[in-house]
């Protein structure tokens, strides 16, 4: 199973090394009004997006499920739920305590 990520810049990359998340993650602190976030996006369309202030969206992008959000989620947390969303680990994802909506 592979995945992607997409930079703030829009920039994609398919199966990148795991390093990049922390490269993602830095990528924030460039936000403007046009480029907000940084995501990775599993084969299966499950994408967990990443926005400045710390509020992380997890919805599939070609389903009919309602997105959901958490906010202040820690650079710990993020990283954690990327990696499992690379390995395709939706079930521990989707356990997780998200809010409903895009928040």
């Amino acid at each position: 199973m592979g995945y992607s990520v997409a930079h703030l810049n829009g920039e994609f990359e398919k199966d990148p090394s795991l390093d990049v998340f922390g490269k993602l993650w830095r990528e924030l602190k460039d936000a403007d009004g046009e480029h907000q976030t940084v995501s990775v996006k599993h084969e299966t369309e499950w994408c967990l997006s990443l926005y400045p202030s710390g509020r992380l969206m997890w919805e599939n992008v070609e389903g009919d499920i309602a997105p959901r959000h958490m906010t202040g989620v820690s650079r710990e947390a993020v990283m954690f739920l990327w990696r499992a969303l690379s390995e395709g680990d939706i079930a521990l994802i989707d356990q997780q305590a998200w809010v409903a909506g895009y928040g």
